[in-house]
């Protein structure tokens, strides 16, 4: 199959949509499929990490414009959905792509329509459901999200994918699952925490974090490993913090072994994003902090279902120091987070998705 993508992250959205659409292109491509990605330049744009993974970009150019249109994400989309399907549309004319993969909060079933003249079939990749899609396939991977919310809003006979078992995760987690869940089986004491507060963390949340942990009942023998992307604008500001900590503390950028972190940690404090299905997957405890309005389905969700510790205050670090010593308390507390969370994610949504795009194709 020929697969286009239309996908962007930037400082302000992040990088976790490109992030999950990388997932499904490597898996794709290893079935012999062709994955081609439409993607605007803009800063902490992932067009170079896309291009390193073996795909085909074709940068749309830099635009600072940002329309006021009817969507609560229309500002995402710079110039607005007609400048760029306009921009989008010769690269579509030449692709014919057999499946269009979306994935992007500022387009909906308007830009969508115009795609259906160059695209066999079109996939969206959806969070919200606060928006009209026109698509053959759609997917929310998150927890607690029915069919029954996007039946208005995809056409008639639509495939609608909901649900944490179709969660785009990269192979290695399901690999990893079986040992560290095994490992977490009788453990109740932190002796790693793991800090990940989404690939750009613009507004310096992990600062915050690390000012906690320092504060907290933690031991001076517990590690702590802190996760951040190459184009993290504090990156630096992080690596000098980290130089004063009474705990071994490192700091990595640009990793490629997350599922192998994440299995060696005893606690992660992170963002509530699409990175909490990882944790899942592998039964990692964690604290989430709510940093975008984007975020509170899946925290809600985790919240719900004792998933998940979740943080909602101005003051971050306070709350997670409470959360912490209250951890320190019960030694019941981080068994019980892992054994609720991985019920959630066996890890092998990507190979689902692709199943049924395959099928469709037929």
């Amino acid at each position: 199959m020929n697969i286009a993508f239309r996908v962007d992250a930037s400082i302000e959205m992040g990088s976790g949509h490109v992030m999950r659409c990388l997932t499904l292109a490597d898996e794709l491509k290893t079935r012999g499929h062709e994955c081609h990605f439409i993607s605007r330049q803009q800063p902490g744009d992932l067009i170079e990490l896309i291009e390193e993974k073996g795909h085909r970009v074709y940068p749309l150019q830099e635009c600072d414009d940002t329309e006021l249109g009817d969507l609560p994400h229309s500002h995402w989309l710079k110039g607005g959905q007609t400048r760029d399907f306009s921009d989008s549309e010769a690269l579509l004319k030449t692709l014919l792509p057999d499946w269009l993969i979306v994935d992007h909060y500022g387009i909906d079933a308007t830009w969508e329509r115009q795609a259906r003249a160059y695209a066999k079939h079109i996939f969206v990749i959806d969070d919200l459901a606060d928006r009209k899609h026109d698509c053959d396939v759609l997917l929310d991977q998150n927890l607690g999200q029915t069919d029954e919310q996007y039946h208005d809003l995809t056409p008639p006979g639509a495939t609608l994918l909901t649900g944490t078992q179709y969660a785009l995760l990269r192979p290695e987690f399901a690999r990893y699952r079986a040992q560290s869940l095994m490992a977490r089986h009788n453990n109740s004491q932190i002796g790693h925490v793991l800090v990940t507060m989404g690939g750009v963390d613009k507004d310096n949340v992990t600062a915050e974090v690390l000012s906690a942990l320092e504060k907290s009942a933690l031991r001076d023998e517990v590690r702590i490993t802190v996760v951040l992307g190459k184009q993290a604008p504090w990156l630096s500001h992080v690596k000098t913090q980290v130089a004063q900590n009474r705990m071994k503390t490192q700091v990595l950028s640009g990793v490629n072994n997350m599922a192998e972190l994440m299995s060696q940690a005893d606690l992660a404090i992170g963002a509530a994003g699409s990175t909490s299905w990882e944790r899942c997957c592998l039964g990692l405890p964690g604290i989430l902090c709510v940093t975008a309005q984007n975020q509170r389905v899946v925290s809600e969700a985790l919240n719900e279902a004792d998933a998940a510790i979740i943080i909602d205050d101005k003051d971050v670090e306070k709350a997670i120091i409470n959360q912490i010593n209250r951890i320190s308390d019960d030694e019941e507390l981080l068994r019980k987070l892992s054994v609720q969370c991985s019920r959630f994610v066996d890890g092998r949504g990507v190979f689902r998705v692709i199943d049924i795009l395959e099928r469709v194709s037929r």
